[in-house]
C-alpha cells in the first residue's frame, strides 16, 4: 500500500490548484509559446494574471505559477477582486512504491521506486538520500542525483519518477546488526545538507547473510616482534546461506594504541574447499574451523609496535565488494624481540688446521645482547656463519648462556643486557685468506631468528717459522743468555691478533723447561699482530734448573722447540726445531 498522496491523486492536486488560479470569471485566456513539449501554457490576461494549466493529469508541468490579482480598487487597470493563489508545491519525496521486505547487509541490491517534485524554480545539485536507521545508528546504502525528463542530471523540476538501487556498502561495520530498522529516503545536495525536511519513510527488516568468523584464538598469547618464525591461530568461520559461497579471503591484523599492521589478504581454505580457481569456497549453512600463521613485525609497516599489551584481530573480507563481512578480535602480551651489539673480535681467524694438534682453530667474539622483555626464551642457539664472495659458509653453533640456565634467555634480564663470549672457525676448505663477513644469528625453534648481527672479518693464513739462528748451540744450565733470531713470515692478510713466540727445550724422560716467552711484535709500529710478509723475531733464551718438569741433565742431547702461539685461542700457528747441547 502507497502512502499518500498516490500518484493519481497528488497529479490531481496539482492540476487543479493550478486550474483554479487560471479559471476566474471572464478570464480571457490566451495560448502562449510553451517552455517544453510537455506543457501547454495559457496566460490570463483578465487583472494582470498568469497562469498555467497542465496538459493532462499526472504529465509534467515546467513553468512558474504567478496568478493573482492585478489591482485593489475600482480604477485599477486589472480589475477584479481576486485572491492569491496557494504557492505551488516546493521540493518534495511525493512517495516511494515497490520497497522491499528486507535488505541484506551482504551488499546485496535491492530496489524501489520514487517520485519527487517542486514547482518553484529548478534545484540543482539535487541528489535523492537512502538511509537506514537502527537502534545501531544510521547507514547510509543509497544516493543519486535526481532524475528528471528534459532536465539535467541533479536538477529538480517538475515530477521525476525513477528507481533506486539501494545496497549494504562495502564500508557496512560488520558489528552491525539484522532486525527492525526504517527506510528513510529525503532529498539532499551532494554535500549532505538537506534540500526540504520532508521524507519518505518505510519500516524494513534487515538482514544478515555474511560470514562469521568467532573462536579467533591465538596459540600462545605472546608473539615476539620481528622474530622470522610465524605464531599460529585457529578460527571457526559460518556461511549463514544454504548455497557455498567464494568470498575465501581474509586478512589479520595487530594493533596497539594507534598503531595498526595488517597483512596481505589471503586466501581462506577450509580442507579440501580450496579450489584451483584462486577462490576458497565456504560450505553452506555450516561452519568449518581453519588454522593460519601470523607474523608480527615491524619492517615495511606504518608506526612501530612495542612491548606491551595488544589485539590480534581477524576480517573477513568479501571478493566482489571489498566488503569486511566479520572482523574477531583477541588480546595480546607483544615481546620485543632481543637485539645484538656490534661484535667484538678477537683477532683473525685463521684456515687452516694447527700444526701441533692438526685440530682447527676457534676464533673468539665478545657479543653483548640487549632484551628487556619479561617472556623467557628456552632453547636458545648461536649460529655462526662467515660469508666469502657471496658463500655462506658454516663456522659453527652452541647454546647461548645468559645466567638462566644452558640454552636460555631469561626474562627481565639485570640491566636487560647478557654478555658472552663465542668462538668460531673457518673450518670449511672452501675457505680462503682474504676479508669475509662473520653473521651471528640468535634463534630458538619456537621463534625462529631472534636477532642478527654482522661484522667483517679477517681470514688469516697460518704464519710459519724457519730454523731460528742461535748466537750459540751450547746452553749453560743457570747460566748467561743466549740470543737468538726466529725468521717468521706471513703469506696472508695482516694478522691483528696478539701472538706469542715460545721456546721450549726438552730432554728425554720428560724434562722440559721453557726458555723464553715474548710478543710478536711483527705488526705496524710494534702494535703487535704481523703484517703480511717477511719478520724476524728476536729474543734470549735462559736455561734454569729450576721450574718445568724433570731434571736437567748437562752433556744430554736436548732440543728446542720454537712455537708461534695465537693468545686468544692457546692453538699453536707454527712450530720448528732446532738442537742444543746442556753444560
Amino acid at each position: 500500500m502507497r502512502p499518500f498522496p498516490t500518484r493519481a491523486a497528488y497529479a490531481f492536486f496539482v492540476a487543479s490548484t493550478i486550474a483554479l488560479a487560471a479559471c476566474n470569471d471572464g478570464a480571457n485566456l490566451t495560448q502562449v509559446t510553451p517552455r517544453d513539449a510537455n506543457a501547454r501554457v495559457l496566460a490570463d490576461t483578465l487583472l494582470g494574471a498568469t497562469c498555467i494549466l497542465p496538459k493532462s493529469i499526472g504529465d509534467d508541468v515546467h513553468a512558474a505559477t504567478t496568478c493573482g490579482t492585478g489591482g485593489t480598487g475600482g480604477g485599477g487597470t486589472g480589475g477584479g477582486g481576486g485572491s492569491p493563489p496557494p504557492p505551488p508545491p516546493g521540493p518534495l519525496v511525493n512517495w516511494i512504491d515497490f520497497v522491499p521486505l528486507q535488505l541484506d547487509l551482504l551488499s546485496t541490491q535491492t530496489s524501489l521506486e520514487v517520485m519527487v517534485s517542486t514547482f518553484q524554480s529548478p534545484v540543482t545539485d539535487a541528489w535523492v538520500n537512502v538511509d537506514i536507521v537502527s537502534s545501531a545508528g544510521t547507514l547510509n546504502v543509497y544516493r543519486v542525483p535526481v532524475s528528471c525528463p528534459n532536465e539535467p542530471q541533479g536538477t529538480l523540476y517538475g515530477n521525476c519518477v525513477f528507481w533506486l538501487w539501494p545496497s549494504a556498502p562495502a564500508s557496512t561495520p560488520p558489528s552491525f546488526p539484522a532486525g527492525a530498522a526504517t527506510l528513510h529516503v529525503t532529498l539532499v545536495h551532494s554535500s549532505g545538507s538537506l534540500i526540504s525536511g520532508n521524507d519518505q519513510q518505510h519500516g524494513i527488516t534487515l538482514v544478515d547473510s555474511r560470514a562469521k568468523v568467532s573462536n579467533l584464538l591465538p596459540v600462545r598469547m605472546g608473539p615476539v616482534i620481528d622474530a622470522t618464525a610465524a605464531d599460529n591461530y585457529t578460527m571457526t568461520v559460518n556461511n549463514p546461506l544454504t548455497t557455498p559461497r567464494s568470498i575465501a579471503y581474509f586478512r589479520y591484523y595487530v594493533k596497539q594504541n594507534s598503531v595498526i599492521h595488517y597483512s596481505n589478504a589471503a586466501l581462506f581454505g577450509c580442507g579440501s574447499l580450496l579450489v584451483s580457481g584462486g577462490t576458497g569456497q565456504l560450505p553452506s549453512g555450516s561452519s568449518c574451523t581453519s588454522t593460519a600463521a601470523f607474523n608480527v613485525s615491524n619492517t615495511n609497516q606504518p608506526g612501530t609496535l612495542v612491548s606491551g599489551a595488544g589485539t590480534f584481530g581477524v576480517q573477513i573480507i568479501n571478493v566482489a565488494t571489498g566488503q569486511i563481512e566479520s572482523e574477531s578480535t583477541y588480546p595480546l602480551i607483544l615481546n620485543a624481540h632481543p637485539t645484538i651489539n656490534p661484535l667484538t673480535l678477537s683477532g683473525a681467524a685463521f684456515v687452516g688446521v694447527s700444526p701441533l694438534t692438526q685440530a682447527v682453530i676457534l676464533a673468539a667474539d665478545t657479543s653483548v645482547i640487549q632484551y628487556t622483555g619479561s617472556v623467557s626464551f628456552d632453547a636458545v642457539k648461536v649460529r655462526d656463519t662467515i660469508i666469502q664472495n657471496g658463500v655462506s659458509h658454516s663456522a659453527g653453533s652452541h647454546d647461548l648462556n645468559c645466567g638462566g640456565g644452558q640454552g636460555i634467555l631469561p626474562g627481565n634480564l639485570p640491566g636487560g643486557i647478557c654478555k658472552f663470549t663465542s668462538t668460531f672457525a673457518a673450518s670449511d676448505p672452501a675457505l680462503v685468506p682474504g676479508q669475509a663477513t662473520l653473521k651471528k644469528v640468535i634463534f630458538d625453534p619456537a621463534n625462529g631468528i631472534l636477532t642478527t648481527q654482522t661484522v667483517p672479518l679477517t681470514l688469516g693464513a697460518l704464519p710459519t717459522l724457519g730454523d731460528p739462528i742461535l748466537n750459540s748451540t751450547a746452553l749453560v744450565i743457570d747460566g748467561p743468555p743466549v740470543g737468538y733470531t726466529a725468521p717468521a713470515s706471513n703469506s696472508g692478510p695482516t694478522l691483528p691478533n696478539a701472538m706469542t713466540l715460545k721456546a721450549i727445550l726438552t730432554q728425554s724422560g720428560g724434562v722440559l723447561r721453557i726458555v723464553d716467552s715474548r710478543p710478536v711484535n711483527c705488526g705496524p709500529s710494534g702494535t703487535g699482530g704481523m703484517l703480511s710478509g717477511d719478520c724476524s723475531i728476536a729474543g734470549l733464551l735462559t736455561v734454569s734448573s729450576v721450574g718445568g718438569t724433570g731434571t736437567l741433565i748437562a752433556g744430554q742431547p736436548a732440543s728446542i722447540e720454537f712455537q708461534i702461539i695465537d693468545n686468544a685461542s692457546g692453538a699453536v700457528l707454527a712450530r720448528t726445531f732446532t738442537s742444543v747441547s746442556l753444560q
